[in-house]
């Protein structure tokens, strides 16, 4: 999936965590809110990580 602004900081994230062996439990996806994925925590507590994208209300 093609990345831009803050989308690739979310990316860079995503991989970061994954290298580090965090479980994710939804891979990167755009959404209609922005780039997104979710992790679990080791208590098993599901983190959305999010790049919104503003742009249609301009």
């Amino acid at each position: 999936m093609h990345e831009s602004g803050n989308g690739q900081r979310c990316g860079a994230l995503y991989r970061a965590w994954v290298a580090q062996g965090v479980t994710i439990v939804a891979e990167p996806t755009r959404l209609e809110f922005g780039y997104t994925f979710v992790a679990q925590d080791p208590d098993g507590h599901r983190l959305r990580v999010c790049a919104t994208d503003v742009s249609h209300y301009q």
